[in-house]
């Protein structure tokens, strides 16, 4: 009789310590949450302060890229705005220091593969990135990326391009 007790009351520990590892495991994705989002409302808070205190459009644009590169820990980020009839891409702000890398980036930035952001206004992510497919990333490491367009009543102004040097570095709540 005992020992039937004693098997139920370790049955009945198992359940409660089961349950307790579960509120625990929900606890932490909870908390996980709440902080992406606390650094989500920084951020906008953050951009929201610049642009209603920064008047000239480039020094917004770097303080924007910074936050960005700041918020994401991401290893680049380059603003591109639409310019002429065409709406050819032009680098406005880049965290891409060397010259001949920038330059790579400016020559290459009007690629097909960025088409769609430009043209249609749609965000796009790649965590395998190859150079032969982003030839603006040729020589940099560059294993994920992803491409936001800069959407303005309907219009696309420009894109927001963000790489990073690790593989499946991006998730579907980085793009938003």
């Amino acid at each position: 009789v005992k020992y039937v007790q004693l098997e139920e009351a370790k049955k009945e520990v198992q359940l409660h310590y089961d349950k307790i590892v579960e509120t625990n495991a929900q606890l932490e994705e909870s908390n996980r949450k709440l902080t992406a989002s606390l650094a989500e409302f920084y951020t906008l808070q953050q951009i929201s302060q610049a642009i209603s205190s920064i008047f000239d459009m480039n020094e917004l644009l770097k303080f924007v890229n910074d936050v960005i590169i700041g918020v994401m820990g991401v290893y680049h980020s380059t603003i591109a705005l639409c310019h002429g009839p065409q709406n050819k891409l032009k680098v406005q702000v880049s965290s891409i220091f060397d010259k001949k890398e920038l330059a790579i980036v400016s020559d290459y930035i009007n690629t097909e593969v960025l088409k769609p952001s430009v043209e249609d206004g749609h965000s796009m992510i790649d965590n395998n990135v190859t150079p032969e497919d982003y030839p603006f990333t040729r020589g940099r490491n560059i294993q994920s990326l992803i491409c936001v367009p800069l959407i303005a009543k309907g219009n696309v102004l420009g894109v927001v391009l963000i790489e990073h040097s690790m593989p499946n570095a991006f998730d579907s709540d980085n793009v938003r």
